[in-house]
């Protein structure tokens, strides 16, 4: 085997193990930070919710919004509500109740993140239907069964809504709360933090793959191609027996 073959084929090999490795290293990097983006965003969500909770935990600042609402007013709440909002960056969080006869959900409040417009300007945008073509989640079954208090979630297409029962439906002043979470900027995150992971990475097996050719060609391959050049020329000179 010539020396070019043999430098050609250690070189295929480390280029393949490098390959093999980065391609490894980055489907294990990318599913954990997946995993903890997503879990991340779910106790930011609860964490949100669980505010919501506290906020309207009186039975007075509830009716109140509610009195706003019937005379067409803005609710005090709604600016501490957006506030929040756009802290915890959920794309809407919409405060509703469901009609036990109809089974439909009706509007008490919409709120957008904190974007600088003004609160008309919000009302207008704001959807007059809370989840529309979606069927009743088993957190708000459990809410029209007389339940408080609990959480639960669904995805659909590029985001994730949870839902949070507030006090029952037996309660004069019984409500539940949804928020939306937009799956692009989750996948956006995770992009971000799988490159700041895998590049180090990368870079830490590049070199380290140089090295081991820079060695092996000084200890292996020329060594070997020396001993070639020298028998090559021991078997061309015709004088030697």
């Amino acid at each position: 085997m010539r020396k070019h073959s043999v430098s050609r084929w250690i070189v295929l090999c480390f280029t393949g193990a490098f390959i093999f490795s980065i391609a490894v290293s980055s489907v294990a990097n990318y599913l954990e930070n997946r995993r903890d983006v997503s879990e991340r965003a779910d106790k930011s969500a609860v964490r949100f919710l669980e505010m919501v909770r506290v906020m309207l935990e009186d039975e007075d600042e509830f009716r109140e919004m509610i009195s706003a609402k019937e005379k067409g007013e803005e609710p005090e709440i709604r600016d501490a509500l957006q506030f929040l909002a756009g802290v915890y960056e959920v794309d809407s969080l919409a405060l509703y109740q469901i009609d036990p006869a109809t089974q439909k959900r009706q509007m008490l409040l919409s709120v957008y993140p904190d974007n600088g417009s003004e609160p008309g300007e919000q009302k207008e945008n704001a959807p007059d239907d809370v989840l529309p073509g979606s069927p009743l989640q088993p957190v708000e079954k459990q809410w029209l069964a007389g339940g408080d208090y609990d959480y639960g979630s669904f995805s659909v297409r590029n985001k994730t809504t949870w839902i949070m029962t507030g006090r029952s439906l037996k309660s004069g002043t019984g409500y539940l709360a949804t928020i939306d979470i937009n799956l692009v900027l989750q996948d956006r995150a995770v992009l971000r933090s799988f490159l700041w992971d895998i590049i180090p990475i990368a870079l830490v097996l590049l070199l380290g793959m140089v090295i081991l050719l820079i060695l092996v060609r000084r200890r292996i391959i020329t060594p070997i191609g020396m001993i070639s050049d020298s028998m090559k020329e021991f078997a061309s000179d015709r004088s030697r027996k």
